[in-house]
């Protein structure tokens, strides 16, 4: 009776089988699958609330991440202590490299069009400094008319780029002079960075006209005019009333010459005018190039005669009495000839535009300067990735100053597959030096040197 009682207990809590574990197990899994939805279902509605955007997110273009050298760490910004460069342990190659590599952000595809090739790379340039171990800068000058009104000493005004390199040869300045009475603002300026402009608005007002240091301090002022150019006088007295003195009301000037050969002349007028000649190759390709002058009486009213060959432009100046060649005709004929226009450009930055020049000097002027180099790659193009960049030195380079520009700016400016330009249509530059450690060529044992009597001798236990 025990034992049937006992089995009648055990059918009523039956022993745990292997089909009951696999229930509780697909009841488990139910859950975890439910929990998984749940969870799946809180992501997607929070994905679909509106996020804020990281501020790099926001930027329109490439934004540039890291220049890497095949060898040695990362390309970082440089300081300046009293002009002279320095830099961190980073920004000073041990190693010669044979390549860098710009990274860009993660979202960016760069256009191969924009950078040009190894001939005539555009979005990113490298330069090096040279024997001066500086970098020149793109310039113009002006005297603002002070030289076209009697009784006023010149004034000369220099304009000088803020940007270092090429990055600023093209900015273009413009003066106007306008009216604004006995207390208007002296001097308005307005600054397009991407265009590379800055209007200069002067008051013409005979009883407060704006002066030249009044030009100085409001463009050296003003932010956005500044990180273009910076305004140094260079002549004259500081209170020259320049806002009465425009020719014609207004006047523009084109800053060049960074790293180009260049030339300056008053054409044997005694310093009455001033005439630039810059060399449109940069670096040691415009240097040598060469203006011959020369006189010739063609009997009657005749523009001058422009031929080149080579890198001589020969330019044949009226000398007919009333109808001698002016300033305005020698530039106009240099660069209205398409062949002299493609190896220079020539400005008036002085004196009177109609001052004759046809019998006042005849020799060569010869451009000069441009000590710093551009290096040209081997080869430039989208690397592995397409945010990356790869500039592929042709030749191993040597110990210097260099200076790498990324173009946001201008004709040459790097942008993605959407046209969005480099760093919001901004230049980028950073400078780092090279300085490899000395190699061993060879070594000579016991050198033997020549004697006067032309006999030998061997210089024993010395190895150079």
């Amino acid at each position: 009776m025990t034992f049937g009682h006992s089995s009648s207990a055990n059918q009523s809590s039956p022993p745990r089988t292997g089909k009951s574990r696999t229930t509780r197990s697909r009841a488990n899994e139910a859950r975890a699958s439910h929990r998984r939805v749940a969870k799946r279902r809180q992501q997607l509605q929070r994905s679909l609330q509106p996020q804020a955007l990281e501020p790099r997110q926001l930027l329109a273009g490439p934004e540039l991440i890291g220049i890497q050298p095949n060898v040695d760490e990362l390309i970082r910004n440089s300081s300046s202590v009293g002009g002279v460069p320095q830099f961190s342990d980073s920004s000073q190659l041990f190693v010669s490299p044979r390549e860098l590599t710009f990274r860009f952000d993660s979202d960016t595809v760069i256009d191969p069009d924009t950078l040009g090739d190894a001939a005539d790379p555009l979005g990113i340039s490298i330069t090096r400094a040279g024997e001066d171990r500086g970098f020149e800068v793109a310039t113009a000058a002006t005297d603002l008319g002070t030289t076209l009104a009697s009784g006023v000493d010149r004034a000369l005004l220099e304009l000088r780029a803020s940007s270092v390199g090429v990055t600023g040869n093209g900015t273009l300045v413009r003066f106007t002079a306008t009216d604004r009475g006995i207390g208007g603002v002296p001097v308005l300026v307005a600054a397009d960075p991407d265009a590379k402009t800055v209007d200069v608005s002067l008051n013409s007002n005979q009883l407060r006209p704006a002066t030249m240091r009044d030009v100085v301090l409001t463009i050296n002022g003003d932010a956005a005019a500044n990180a273009l150019v910076t305004a140094v006088q260079v002549t004259g007295p500081t209170q020259s009333p320049v806002g009465s003195t425009l020719s014609a009301g207004e006047t523009s000037v084109v800053l060049l010459g960074a790293n180009s050969a260049q030339a300056v002349t008053d054409l044997g007028t005694n310093n009455s005018i001033g005439i630039r000649i810059v060399a449109n190759q940069s670096g040691a390709s415009g240097l040598g190039t060469r203006v011959d002058v020369v006189r010739r009486d063609f009997g009657g009213p005749s523009a001058p005669l422009v031929s080149v060959s080579g890198k001589v432009i020969q330019i044949e100046v009226n000398t007919a009495a009333n109808f001698e060649t002016t300033a305005d005709e020698f530039v106009a004929a240099i660069n209205g000839t398409p062949t002299a226009a493609d190896l220079v450009t020539a400005s008036l930055e002085t004196g009177d535009g109609g001052t004759a020049i046809g019998a006042t000097f005849a020799g060569s002027i010869t451009l000069t300067g441009a000590t710093d180099t551009p290096v040209f790659p081997g080869f430039i193009g989208v690397g592995n990735q397409p945010n990356e960049v790869v500039f592929r030195f042709a030749e191993p380079l040597p110990d210097d100053l260099y200076q790498v520009q990324v173009f946001g700016t201008g004709d040459r400016a790097l942008a993605n597959v959407d046209g969005e330009r480099f760093n919001n249509g901004e230049d980028f530059a950073v400078q780092f030096g090279l300085n490899v450690a000395p190699q061993v060529l060879a070594v000579v044992p016991e050198p033997v040197e020549r004697r006067l009597d032309g006999s030998f001798n061997p210089n024993l236990n010395v190895i150079e």
